[in-house]
């Protein structure tokens, strides 16, 4: 009988030991999940900070585009004059 009861107590001791494992390995798998959760919560907030910025700059854009589109015209007339110098000096 006393066989048994160690063969009993050492089951037991077996399955308290198993239960604590598993109980430390949920309790590091849960710490794990807030940390992720925190991070996951940082990184939604960076990305509505850049979504912000984003559309500050492309609120600029319209008025940068029409800047350089001055600018490209202006050039295209200066090189047309100058390519009639050009060809005036050449026919002379």
């Amino acid at each position: 009988m006393s066989k048994d009861f160690k063969n009993l107590i050492n089951i037991v001791e077996k399955e308290s030991k198993t239960l604590s494992e598993l109980e430390a390995i949920i309790n590091s798998l849960r710490e794990e999940n807030n940390r992720l959760k925190l991070t996951i919560q940082e990184q939604k907030l960076q990305i509505k900070d850049q979504e912000s910025k984003i559309s500050i700059s492309l609120s600029d854009l319209p008025s940068e585009l029409d800047i350089l589109k001055e600018m490209i015209l202006t050039q295209r007339k200066d090189l047309e004059q100058k390519d009639e110098k050009i060809e005036n000096l050449n026919n002379k």
